[in-house]
């Protein structure tokens, strides 16, 4: 994996919107340290698309809200998050988020952790 620089991201196209979801890569890559994985996307939920999948990872995710309504859902608990909340999922913890409005969902998603 390419080691990551100082600079400025543009995103990537994405595949389209595939099952009510979108998702566009910044950048992914390692720090300098060599041994902490960084990862930003933004991801876009239609309403109505059904949740991501449940997922664990060695990795900790932090979504910063742009727009909408989701529903977090951390370790068998659901939160509401709202555009400007920040939602954190420590590595380990069984997690998905899903878009809970009646309009389209947006947040950014950046992971910090280990290579996986």
């Amino acid at each position: 994996m390419r080691e990551l620089a100082s600079g400025v991201f543009k995103p990537q196209a994405g595949r389209g919107m595939q099952g009510g979801h979108e998702s566009h890569s910044f950048m992914t890559g390692m720090l300098k340290a060599g041994n902490i994985r960084l990862e930003m996307h933004e991801s876009v939920q239609q309403a109505g698309a059904p949740h991501e999948a449940i997922g664990t990872h060695k990795h900790s995710e932090i979504w910063l809200m742009q727009r909408g309504v989701a529903t977090l859902y951390l370790n068998g608990a659901e939160h509401r998050m709202e555009a400007g909340d920040v939602g954190l999922c420590c590595a380990g913890d069984e997690h998905w988020i899903a878009n809970a409005g009646e309009t389209e969902l947006a947040y950014f998603v950046v992971t910090v952790g280990p290579p996986e």
